[in-house]
């Protein structure tokens, strides 16, 4: 539809499957926003 190249996205899968913690890119979102809306409560 895009004539874009995905390249080797099943691999990644697996890379990030076989990962110790395997969402730690989410994790580290979760807790940057959770901590934005802290401060906001704060102000």
């Amino acid at each position: 539809m895009f004539n874009i190249d995905l390249g080797g996205y099943y691999d990644a899968y697996i890379a990030m499957k076989e990962r110790k913690d395997r969402t730690s890119y989410l994790n580290k979102l979760i807790e940057n926003l959770t901590k934005r809306m802290d401060e906001d409560d704060i102000r």
